[in-house]
């Protein structure tokens, strides 16, 4: 027989049902915002470009599935784990913003090369004919959960490796590249993608530099605890009348108001720079998309509160 969940500590089925309704109305909010997130898309690609356009295509892919996973648990009262997708989120708003702000072209190829250098730091790491799977497989033998560091080597490593080095040789890819190989040769192991081309040494700092600090010190640097498990206590923590300490049930909806305002303004400011940049005789299907779907409900959510948690 399957195993039922302890309703004290994980009520799967929200049985309020005014709750649920407003549950349901933030979800299809989102559920809307991602939708017209689709066309957007499909405007920009269509576009065409070269190489360089990759990862910004990539990126923009990657933020209408953030959108669509904040959709899901926002209607199933998983609220917490919203936080980790909407700090991903906005640091794709301040990629594609340093991005777009100058140097479109370069910043882009950029990213490119450093994500291919990335894949060749893991492959290297994982050839077992390589000093660097030495080194790993070391590491490897002390992890109490790995029980055979051979499980991890890719056989064929390196010819996958080759593959990306042909990539990085191509002409347009040269400028980047050498880019960053001078950082490495000077020391810096892991750089940035942002990083090249004397950009912003980190995440903090190409904030600051697309005008958008306020979003990183209040949000994103309080959206890492939850990540990296350090906040564990912030919102967990009930008293009652007696004073006595409990441990707030999961699935609270606590936040999923605030979650879901700050979702759809992201994907508005993000939906906006694309089509500025990509197609911008598209911001008059924008803004009438924005007047006739969204905005009544979005002024709503981002309104006085609609659920009381106690």
């Amino acid at each position: 027989m399957p195993t039922e969940p302890i309703k004290d500590v994980l009520p799967r089925a929200i049985e309020n049902k005014k709750v649920a309704e407003i549950l349901l109305m933030y979800s299809k909010a989102i559920d809307e915002t991602v939708n017209f997130g689709t066309h957007v898309f499909k405007w920009c690609i269509e576009t065409g470009g070269d190489n360089e356009q990759i990862p910004i295509f990539l990126l923009f892919r990657h933020a209408i599935e953030l959108l669509d996973s904040i959709s899901i648990c926002i209607e199933e009262s998983s609220i917490e784990p919203c936080k980790f997708m909407l700090r991903g989120l906005l640091e794709v708003y301040f990629d594609i913003e340093y991005i777009f702000q100058a140097d479109t072209n370069r910043r882009a190829m950029s990213f490119l090369v450093w994500n291919l250098n990335m894949e060749i730091k893991m492959l290297r790491k994982r050839d077992p004919n390589t000093h660097e799977w030495q080194q790993f497989s070391k590491d490897l033998s002390t992890d109490r959960i790995v029980r055979d560091p051979k499980y991890y080597q890719i056989i064929d490593a390196n010819q996958k490796v080759s593959e990306f080095q042909k990539i990085l040789a191509q002409p347009s890819y040269a400028e980047a590249e050498t880019e960053y190989q001078r950082l490495i040769a000077a020391g810096n192991r892991n750089p940035n993608w942002y990083s090249l081309f004397s950009g912003p040494a980190s995440m903090r700092d190409l904030a600051r530099q697309v005008n958008l600090i306020g979003q990183y010190e209040i949000l994103y640097r309080a959206w890492s605890g939850p990540i990296h498990a350090t906040d564990i206590i912030k919102g967990k923590i009930s008293i009652d009348a007696q004073k006595k300490l409990g441990i707030v049930q999961i699935r609270t909806p606590s936040n999923a108001q605030i979650i879901t305002s700050l979702t759809l303004a992201y994907a508005m400011h993000l939906y906006r720079s694309f089509i500025s940049h990509y197609v911008p005789d598209r911001m008059k299907d924008y803004d009438a998309w924005y007047v006739n779907e969204i905005r009544d409900v979005y002024l709503m959510i981002s309104g006085k509160p609609m659920i009381n948690v106690t």
